[in-house]
């Protein structure tokens, strides 16, 4: 039996529509479609107009004028997106009023700042914004010119030739492939210290492997991008090792490990933040949350 499940979804970030779409779906009442056959003209140019201001809304709407698809004809199925990737999480960079970060002369804005949900458009357009005049002010108070140290600009140049000058590697798509196969095992649905730890060890082979290779500058800039996501990989399973709880927003589970199966709120009601030391240790701290 059809029903209008988000007539009376509550307005606000954690009672969101798309969160109600889970709990539907959880509840074993899927399908779920968007249905616009009985709207008005208006209400179905509005609806493409909005498209065309989305990710991918142009390629949606040519891919449907190709298949003779047509919001006046057809319903669409939903589905729920990632939770982080709806904007829901809050990993990223931890940041002052300013969108300064704990490292002097960084600053991160949208959904790279950790503690702010929903950091995408609109909000990485007024963050990034206002972040960029924060720094603009940052670098006229500290006369910041003067270049890098020589030591780290050898450093860098040694990780780029080391992808140029490699004569007999793997496509960067291979490391790609071997990173979300061992990410979508371990570090989802079946998390627990000993999968954990054992996803760390295939990141750490992953990483002392990773014999891939750059023949031009396009590859040069994947592979150093490969570099960088084995790194935040092992940020994301060493913060899920140390956080000893499951924790969900209404039913969708944004924390999951299945030998803490509860939500440990007298320990876990805030957030974990991960700091590098200079000799390469990593430090965990528990930050209250801030709501205002």
């Amino acid at each position: 039996q059809e029903k209008d499940i988000f007539e009376n979804s509550d307005n606000g970030i954690y009672n969101a529509p798309k969160l109600k779409l889970i709990d539907e779906l959880n509840q074993g009442r899927g399908p779920i479609y968007c249905d616009l056959t009985e709207g008005t003209e208006e209400e179905i140019k509005f609806s493409e107009w909005s498209l065309t201001h989305e990710g991918g809304g142009y390629a949606l709407l040519h891919l449907m004028k190709n298949q003779g698809v047509d919001f006046r004809t057809h319903k669409f199925e939903m589905g729920p997106g990632e939770i982080e990737l709806g904007n829901f999480g809050a990993g990223g960079i931890y940041v002052d009023d300013k969108c300064h970060s704990t490292v002097p002369g960084l600053f991160a804005a949208g959904d790279e700042m950790g503690g702010v949900p929903l950091g995408c458009a609109p909000g990485a357009l007024a963050t990034g914004w206002y972040a960029a005049e924060q720094a603009e002010t940052y670098i006229k108070d500290n006369n910041t010119a003067g270049g890098f140290e020589e030591e780290t600009v050898e450093q860098l140049e040694a990780l780029c030739l080391s992808f140029l000058e490699k004569e007999d590697g793997y496509r960067w798509q291979d490391s790609q492939i071997a990173l979300n196969r061992i990410m979508s095992y371990y570090a989802t649905n079946l998390k627990s210290e000993t999968m954990l730890l054992r996803g760390l060890e295939n990141l750490d082979y992953l990483q002392n492997h990773n014999d891939i290779q750059a023949t031009n500058a396009h590859e040069l800039m994947r592979c150093l991008e490969m570099h960088n996501l084995i790194e935040n990989a092992k940020l994301i399973m060493q913060g899920n090792l140390e956080r000893k709880e499951s924790r969900k927003i209404k039913s969708a589970p944004i924390q999951t490990r299945l030998d803490y199966p509860e939500q440990n709120d007298a320990e876990w009601n805030c957030a974990l933040s991960q700091r590098l030391t200079e000799e390469g240790n990593l430090i965990f701290a528990k930050r209250p949350f801030r709501r205002g």
